[in-house]
């Protein structure tokens, strides 16, 4: 299913279902140096998170696509949002009190 949603999809989905907490994709300068960097979540977190689904069709695929495209086309650009991204998602780490990750090489 991830494959058609996504083509190529990192894992870090499937990876979060089976072990709980959050996961973060670190992707390497060659594929073998990803890494996924797993945080445990305690469970008297103040934070609770709800997945809903809006039966509302989304194209991950196409998406990823015109992201792989912007890379080619505008690599500056791209590397601003990547960084940007990045740093909003280490914010939210910081927030969640998430602590340290346990790195580990994607299979």
């Amino acid at each position: 299913m991830e494959k058609i949603i996504h083509g190529h999809p990192s894992g870090v989905d499937v990876q979060t279902v089976l072990s709980g907490g959050c996961l973060k994709f670190v992707k390497g300068n060659e594929k073998s140096d990803n890494l996924i960097e797993r945080y445990s979540v305690k469970t008297s977190s103040l934070f609770n998170f709800v997945l809903v689904n809006t039966n509302k069709q989304r194209e991950g695929k196409f998406t990823i696509q015109k992201v792989k495209q912007l890379s080619k086309d505008d690599p500056a650009k791209f590397e601003d949002a990547m960084g940007m991204l990045g740093d909003i998602t280490g914010e939210i780490i910081e927030c969640l009190g998430l602590g340290n990750p346990d790195p580990q090489p994607v299979d």
